[in-house]
């Protein structure tokens, strides 16, 4: 009997012993999970937010800059063409390419023997037809004291030689008229400068037979230029405009190729009446004011130079310059008022350069804005900022309800909020 209940017990012991390690390894394992759980829990009731900071949007501004950039094209630009024919035997000291001139100077000259000859002639001319001229006249009032003494009737022009003293005249006037062109012709063998500038290219030598209409020379200013300036629709919109309608404004040039910084000064002269073909882009046209004091100094701005263009616009009312990370979803910015609530503001942005954008705003100088907006927001959600104007971790809406008695304020959680149901972006939250 004793042997049956050892037997018994050991073989109860046998089941039970693998039972009991079961049961506490499934209780381990249940307390690992409520562990879990309850850090878990702790971490959502705490949700960690990147600190947001905020600026004083500065007092406003009354206008920007306009950037542009053009080639420098010469005020005058001509081909100077004979009018008359013959060889070139005289020419300047400075008759070659680069070489500068000012206006009035002598530049080649067409052999004047054949035009003085053909002067001589024609003023030869006109005194045979003015002596003719006079004894027509003698003899048509001798014709008239005739006809007064001997004459009956009225007299006939013939008569009176009306027909040839006109005649006459006519003849007279041809020749002064041939004088004219011959003195022309003489004058036009010798040709000078029309104005300040510079030798681009010549086409012939000393020496060399020209007809009528040859091309010699080309020449250009070098103290008077103009740039065209390619500006957007939008940017002309904010370009000053003169009481006639005319489109003005200053404008200040530099060469982003030169070390040393020089700038120099223009106005607008016109609006092209043509869009720029295949950017669909205006054209303005600026004259640069003074561009080379000094013509032969090395440093002297020279036709074809790319620069670079800044035009002062009009003053434009309520225009602020915030940084450009303050941008929300491309057409807002985020408010916080006296009371650390957020607000968002729609903007129209004017300009964009580097890290700032320019923008119109209803807003006061002191506003306070957010520089780097959070991934979450919602409508007058309220933020704590700390003393160097960093905004401090936001909480949640359903963290705030449960504190609503010591803080009456709504907060926001950050985008790395752990609750249930969908994940938030921007504009939306689970409540």
């Amino acid at each position: 009997m004793p042997e049956r209940q050892t037997n018994r017990t050991k073989t109860l012991l046998q089941f039970a012993i693998p039972i009991l390690l079961l049961c506490i390894t499934i209780g381990v394992m249940f307390n690992v999970d409520d562990s879990d759980n309850t850090e878990h829990i702790t971490q959502t009731t705490n949700p960690v937010t990147p600190l947001l900071p905020t600026t004083d949007i500065r007092s406003k501004i009354d206008n920007i800059t306009i950037q542009t950039q053009g080639v420098v094209k010469p005020y005058h630009k001509i081909n100077i063409i004979t009018q008359v024919a013959g060889i070139i035997n005289k020419t300047s000291a400075n008759f070659k390419p680069g070489d500068r001139f000012s206006k009035g100077d002598f530049l080649f000259q067409i052999d004047q023997r054949d035009y003085k000859l053909t002067l001589t002639r024609a003023q030869a001319d006109v005194a045979t037809a003015e002596q003719k001229l006079i004894r027509e006249q003698a003899e048509s009032k001798l014709a008239k004291t005739d006809w007064k003494k001997y004459g009956q009737g009225k007299p006939s022009p013939l008569s009176l030689r009306l027909p040839q003293m006109r005649e006459a005249q006519a003849r007279l006037d041809a020749a002064r008229a041939e004088l004219k062109k011959a003195q022309l012709n003489l004058a036009r063998t010798t040709h000078k400068a029309p104005f300040d500038g510079v030798i681009k290219k010549v086409s012939t030598e000393t020496g060399q037979f020209v007809s009528t209409n040859a091309s010699v020379i080309e020449i250009f200013s070098d103290q008077k230029f103009e740039i065209r300036l390619p500006v957007s629709r939008k940017q002309l919109e904010y370009l000053p405009v003169s009481k006639d309608g005319n489109i003005e404004g200053t404008v200040s040039f530099t060469d982003p190729q030169r070390q040393a910084v020089k700038k120099w000064f223009g106005k607008i002269l016109r609006l092209e009446k043509e869009l720029l073909t295949g950017t669909n882009q205006y054209i303005l046209v600026a004259e640069i004011l003074n561009p080379n004091p000094n013509a032969n100094s090395p440093t002297a701005l020279l036709s074809g130079t790319f620069l670079k263009a800044e035009i002062t616009s009009k003053n434009i009312t309520n225009l602020y310059k915030i940084p450009r990370s303050a941008l929300y979803l491309n057409d807002s910015i985020l408010v916080v008022d006296q009371l650390d609530f957020v607000s968002k503001v729609n903007i129209e942005i004017i300009k964009k350069h580097n890290d700032y954008i320019y923008v119109t705003v209803l807003l006061s100088p002191s506003t306070r804005i957010i520089t780097k907006p959070p991934e979450i927001f919602i409508e007058g959600m309220k933020i704590r900022t700390n003393s160097n104007g960093a905004t401090d971790m936001l909480l949640s809406i359903k963290d705030l309800e449960k504190k609503d008695v010591q803080l009456g304020d709504r907060y926001l959680a950050s985008g790395q909020y752990q609750g249930s149901g969908a994940p938030q972006i921007r504009g939306q939250i689970n409540e």
